[in-house]
């Protein structure tokens, strides 16, 4: 029997291998092995998916997992040894360490998630994963989570030798023809792309449709806001990023903190994205309890099930902002001060409105608060959809490259 490796490091790609994985193991006619990673490993978990990590295979050793986690635990009191975190953490996932991982597994395909090289952790899972892949000889498909707005190609070049698309995976499941005609103007190869759409929003549509007054009042007591219009902020905009973006988490809330007491009725649950840092967490935190205003952090509840319990969803270009849309969820981004493009798919093409200033926000969250704006927006967003076929492309893709 073929076995086939699904690993993703993010949590997009978590739910996408998680997605794709329960497929493959319908029928057993191939072995599947889900492999979690840092930030996938919570998606996995709450999808009920079954899965390894890299430690179950003995890789790193126990010492160096054991070495992390002192040393994680002495950042807390000396921010400076963040340094050697991060470079325990890249022999984690090191080109060497992953050869080993894969001649344990010895997989004959491998789907992995996308990611980008951020700040000091050069060694990403899936960079690591493409590359050592190709030195062995296996196949490897990567499947885009969401739009790139022409940046895709940064998600598979490795800034450390600056040469275009060197990690590229052997074939990339692309979203739409849209994207599909983007990454060719990016100088990807034709035959390497493949369209199958996302396979995660298959799920969204019939998730929405399904929801329940029932759940609804659930996910409301549990976030525990006395108020009746809830508002969703979902944030990933993070403080380090806000000479690039033009903007942060805290530039977003502290606009809103100072809309909220002129609306009556209105609670906002603000949640942070998993790999929020924790300065910003504490300083988000810090501002919310200090901002007297009907504002809370909710923690333990998926941004999903948030969003489906909301009245209004927020966000600022999350890709919750595109799941939102194709649960049929009124919807906004707010990116104020915005410097560059903006790289959420549904505000870039007018699907959702855009808050670009302060006062745009303002005026958006302000009229947001009428039941007829909500409605408007759901007009506004009515033609974005999905024919719920991704997922089955993925699989039909996976099966075709699996070799003889």
């Amino acid at each position: 029997m073929k076995k086939i490796l699904l690993i993703a490091s993010h949590p997009a790609g978590g739910n996408i291998i998680a997605t794709v994985g329960q497929a493959l193991a319908i029928g057993n006619k191939v072995e599947v092995v889900v492999l979690g990673h840092e930030f996938s490993v919570p998606i996995l978990k709450e999808t009920g998916t079954p899965f390894k990590t890299i430690g179950d295979f003995g890789i790193p050793s126990i010492w160096l997992h054991l070495l992390l986690l002192v040393v994680n635990f002495l950042c807390r009191f000396f921010p400076k040894l963040e340094y050697y975190s991060q470079k325990i953490v890249n022999s984690y996932v090191s080109v060497k360490s992953i050869q080993a991982l894969l001649g344990r597994i010895n997989p004959d395909l491998i789907v992995l998630g996308t990611t980008a090289q951020d700040g000091k952790l050069v060694n990403t899972l899936e960079y690591s994963i493409t590359l050592a892949a190709r030195s062995r000889g296996i196949p490897t498909i990567a499947v885009m989570d969401t739009w790139m707005e022409g940046s895709e190609a940064k998600l598979f070049t490795d800034i450390r030798t600056g040469l275009p698309l060197d990690v590229l995976p052997d074939i990339v499941a692309v979203i739409d023809q849209r994207q599909h005609d983007a990454m060719i103007k990016e100088g990807f190869p034709a035959e390497r792309l493949k369209i199958t759409g996302q396979p995660y929003f298959d799920s969204l549509v019939e998730e929405s449709k399904s929801f329940t007054e029932s759940q609804r009042q659930q996910i409301r007591q549990a976030i525990g806001l006395d108020c009746q219009t809830l508002i969703l902020f979902s944030a990933n905009a993070f403080s380090l990023a806000r000479s690039e973006k033009g903007y942060c988490d805290l530039d977003v809330l502290k606009i809103m903190a100072s809309v909220l007491p002129q609306l009556d009725g209105v609670g906002m649950a603000v949640k942070l994205h998993m790999r929020t840092p924790d300065g910003d967490k504490a300083e988000i935190s810090q501002f919310i309890k200090q901002a007297g205003v009907n504002m809370k952090l909710v923690d333990g509840i998926h941004p999903r099930l948030l969003s489906l319990a909301a009245d209004l969803t927020i966000v600022e270009f999350s890709t919750l902002g595109n799941e939102a849309v194709y649960m049929r969820r009124p919807t906004m981004s707010f990116q104020p001060g915005l410097l560059g493009d903006d790289l959420l798919f549904v505000s870039n093409h007018d699907i959702i409105p855009l808050g670009h200033d302060a006062k745009t926000c303002t005026n958006l969250l302000v009229g947001a608060v009428k039941l007829e704006f909500r409605q408007a927006l759901l007009r506004q967003s009515a033609g974005f959809t999905t024919d719920d076929q991704a997922t089955n492309r993925v699989v039909e893709l996976a099966y075709s490259l699996l070799k003889d």
